[in-house]
């Protein structure tokens, strides 16, 4: 594997012991190895500052191993709330983490990589921050127990199972391992955007890379993007489209009963829904090359309302002229400019 020390700067970590422990205790049963952990941040680039926040005096003498490992435990006392046993409680290590990487900004330009060890939602503002100075974040988390907002927002994220050799997973086929990440967003009650689909794929499999995977025709996929939309056509999956939104679910699946993207359009979503499949179908299957004009796909459409089952079966010609024109203004279907015609290809 080559060091990727040789093109990157300095290095700066900001670990949340408390996340960070109570997330592997408590769903993994296990504690963190702060040596594994160090040696993937050199992967970054030279360490110069190493940090771990918590309230030590809740966690005895963990401190020693710290120190071993280069990591400067700081003390961030923990606020007790409640009447007899005083359960609830919360400390203000995302605000002392804000605080010191807001004055590292400035007191050392030359660190280019910020380490934030922690899946708390609550350190977005923390990368916001970094970010518009210039610099790259990145974050380590525990599967099960990470935000998907902050994993979604840093430069990269890393998945505490994927440095630690014993968790090492047997790599499945792509298929397979894309029923399996919608599956787990489903338990895990997150939406299967594109995004947290990627991220999930990238926890069940700690090799994986979208390049690795090809289409039918030999091709590379060059993002997960274009593996969705080829697995859609493939029947394999279903794409909701919500506004920029795409929601990713199983054949099986009836997007209206799983869907957790709030939704802006009309009450007629449904039908749009359904009118759409059928769409892409007729368009996939009468046009598989070329790009048809206003009129073919309006004839096409009309030929297909006449036929039993069909969606359309019913429809008016001057319905299914709104119908084109509401999937051209949505942006559905898109146009396309061919010696001097205007042409439309469906929009994946």
């Amino acid at each position: 594997m080559q060091n990727k020390q040789e093109n990157c700067g300095d290095v700066a970590i900001y670990m949340d012991y408390e996340n960070l422990y109570y997330a592997l205790k408590n769903i993994h049963q296990k504690y963190p190895k702060f040596d594994l952990i160090l040696e993937k941040c050199k992967e970054f680039g030279r360490i110069t500052i190493a940090r771990a926040y918590a309230d030590w005096t809740e966690f005895g003498t963990i401190t020693h191993a710290l120190y071993v490992n280069s990591f400067d435990p700081v003390y961030v006392p923990t606020k007790h709330y409640g009447e007899a046993d005083k359960s609830a409680k919360k400390n203000a290590v995302d605000v002392q983490v804000a605080i010191d990487t807001i004055e590292c900004l400035y007191a050392n330009p030359q660190i280019s990589t910020y380490i934030l060890i922690t899946g708390d939602r609550d350190f977005i503002p923390v990368v916001n921050s970094i970010r518009r100075q210039g610099k790259r974040v990145i974050a380590l988390g525990v599967a099960g127990a990470t935000s998907t907002s902050l994993a979604n927002l840093v430069d990269e994220f890393i998945y505490y199972g994927s440095i630690i050799q014993e968790d090492a997973k047997v790599d499945k086929k792509i298929e397979d391992l894309v029923a399996d990440a919608i599956k787990i967003c489903r338990n895990r009650d997150i939406p299967s955007t594109f995004a947290n689909l990627n991220l999930v794929m990238k926890e069940l499999s700690n090799n994986f890379k979208i390049q690795d995977y090809s289409n039918k025709q030999g091709q590379a996929y060059r993002n997960v993007h274009e593996l969705f939309f080829d697995f859609e056509r493939g029947k394999l999956l279903k794409i909701f489209r919500n506004g920029a939104v795409n929601e990713v679910f199983l054949p099986d699946e009836n997007p209206y009963e799983f869907i957790t993207i709030p939704s802006t359009i009309s009450s007629n979503d449904e039908i749009s829904y359904k009118a759409w499949e059928e769409l892409k179908e007729l368009f996939n299957a009468t046009y598989p090359e070329i790009k048809p004009t206003f009129t073919q796909l309006f004839k096409a459409l009309v030929s297909d309302g006449k036929r039993e089952g069909s969606y359309f079966s019913g429809f008016t010609e001057e319905q299914i002229n709104e119908f084109i024109t509401h999937a051209i203004n949505t942006k559905r279907l898109l146009k396309i400019k061919i010696s001097g015609y205007t042409n439309y290809a469906l929009n994946y």
